[in-house]
């Protein structure tokens, strides 16, 4: 209920005009599926040849282990420099 002065009203479309918009988005979609196929690889410059070449991702498992080991290193505090330049202005 309420006040309907500014509301739409739609009729129901009858069954065939609902079949004829379906085929028509049917046919549309159809189409355009057609055209976006790609075509083939084109054939290689002269001199040259394509190759399959694998691309995936593939996880290799290492079974046999290197013999791991820790080694401790230290720098003296203070390291030996070269006179500093006289400033010349």
């Amino acid at each position: 209920r309420g006040n309907t002065h500014a509301s739409m009203v739609q009729s129901q479309p009858d069954a065939g005009e609902v079949r004829k918009q379906r085929e028509a988005q049917r046919r549309r979609l159809m189409r355009a599926n057609q055209t976006k196929k790609r075509g083939g690889t084109p054939e290689p410059v002269a001199g040259r040849k394509h190759m399959d070449i694998q691309t995936d991702s593939y996880l290799e498992e290492l079974t046999e282990r290197t013999v791991e080991f820790e080694a401790e290193t230290q720098t003296d505090f203070l390291l030996d420099r070269p006179p500093s330049p006289l400033f010349m202005p």
